[in-house]
């Protein structure tokens, strides 16, 4: 059996998990994903879970390098 690898990852927008762009459920806190990526506003730090734009390059809270 052959699996497709995904070319992007994305943060799980709930719990801050990276996963792959293409999932329809995150496979660390099993929450159902609504939006796909072309549709996501923003992304979450994966450090302190803040909410940010999808152009940032720093967590405006925490600092860390995204």
């Amino acid at each position: 059996m052959s699996y497709k690898n995904p070319l992007t990852k994305v943060n799980c927008p709930f719990c801050g998990e990276e996963i792959a762009s293409d999932a329809k459920f995150c496979p660390t806190c099993g929450v159902k994903l609504k939006e796909t990526v072309e549709e996501q506003k923003t992304k979450i730090c994966s450090a302190c879970g803040y909410q940010l734009p999808l152009d940032a390059k720093y967590c405006y809270k925490c600092g860390v390098k995204l």
